[in-house]
């Protein structure tokens, strides 16, 4: 299906669910007189089409408004200033789309506000303080802008907050200490913005429900805060200045599912839990050989072991590894024969080129 979103859908005015979302491949605009027109719209979803053009001011009108899903069209613009009078809005989504400015104060208004999405714009200056007003937020996706300044201390008040998603922006140390209050927050991700952190701060490690943690690009050194969180699910700590062993205490960490320590300058030890399900140390400097242990990750759909100094043969053991999608082992030291069978029947060269030792398939055929 596909089409044009034509303003004669505002004839329909008593209309309450307006949703076109996905897969649906409108284009156009949303028409402006949406807002006079439906006053009775209270779910309004076209994300996932081509739709283009400015939010238009109309919308305001929908005062009955619980859901505005937009995210993932070509919306440009400016986030209306005066989007705060939507006071019913539980929902409200216009991430990946082409809109510009800065957030607007008005967004603190928004009291029943349960999930925010601002991702992948082309949003500018700071987080409003404002945004401490939406006491009833669960869920904060700010990442990838160009958001900058430092994370305002309001934010405290969030005491509902469970996910805070604000990676790839520009913003700037000091981290607040007062976040440690977020009881309810279980996902931090700030990975790639201006901070220069050096170790894991220590509040940030007690906040007891907090278990996965990114800080990727953060300047951090050390690892050893995070020693007695055993209950870590996620640990992304890529492109930091970590550097020596890869801490041996990780494979005491029976619920973690993704560990993600690549482009750093790690020399040894490949860790094992039993549970990983995403292992990427890729882009170190790691000098041993593949561990015979990694076979027993039952769960391990992803491995990425590229651009170290591996050396030694391919443990045959892997191909009990049954639910290996992605690998990669390329630019190392490896030799002898890519082994036949099990999840290695489904990776193309790309997978092992760079290793002038390794033969077999999908390399040239062993000479031997």
């Amino acid at each position: 299906m596909s089409g044009f979103l034509s303003p004669s859908i505002t004839l329909l005015s008593s209309l309450q669910v307006l949703d076109l979302g996905g897969q649906v491949n409108i284009s156009g605009t949303i028409p402006n007189s949406i807002g006079s027109k439906l006053p009775n719209l209270r779910k309004l979803v076209l994300f996932g089409n081509k739709i283009t053009g400015p939010i238009p001011d109309s919308i305001l009108e929908l005062t009955k408004l619980e859901k505005l899903d937009l995210h993932s069209n070509s919306l440009s613009g400016t986030i209306l200033e005066n989007i705060g009078v939507l006071k019913s809005l539980t929902y409200l989504d216009f991430s990946d789309n082409k809109l510009e400015g800065m957030i607007p104060t008005s967004m603190g208004n928004l009291s029943s506000l349960e999930f925010l999405g601002l991702s992948r714009n082309r949003l500018n200056g700071t987080i409003p303080s404002s945004m401490g007003n939406l006491s009833q937020l669960t869920e904060l996706y700010i990442d990838w802008n160009m958001l900058s300044g430092t994370i305002p201390k309001s934010l405290v008040n969030l005491k509902a907050l469970e996910e805070f998603i604000a990676s790839y922006n520009m913003i700037q140390d000091p981290l607040p200490q007062e976040i440690s209050t977020l009881g309810n927050m279980f996902k931090l991700d700030l990975s790639f913005n201006h901070l220069n952190l050096d170790t894991i701060p220590a509040w940030l490690v007690g906040m007891p429900n907090l278990t996965e943690i990114s800080l990727a690009g953060c300047g951090i050194k050390s690892l050893d805060a995070l020693e007695n969180r055993t209950d870590i699910h996620t640990m992304e700590f890529s492109s930091n200045n970590l550097t020596g062993s890869i801490p041996a205490w990780i494979g005491k960490f029976k619920t973690l599912y993704v560990l993600n320590l690549s482009r750093n300058a790690f020399v040894s030890n490949i860790p094992s839990t039993g549970l990983l399900g995403t292992l990427d140390i890729s882009h170190n400097l790691l000098q041993s050989t593949l561990p015979e242990s990694l076979a027993s990750e039952g769960l391990m759909s992803k491995l990425y072991l590229q651009n170290n100094r591996l050396t030694g043969e391919i443990p045959r053991i892997y191909d009990q590894i049954g639910n290996l999608q992605e690998l990669d082992l390329s630019n190392n030291f490896l030799v002898g024969k890519i082994p036949v069978g099990g999840p290695f029947e489904k990776f193309s060269k790309g997978s092992y080129i760079g290793n002038k030792g390794l033969c077999g398939t999908p390399l040239p055929p062993c000479t031997k």
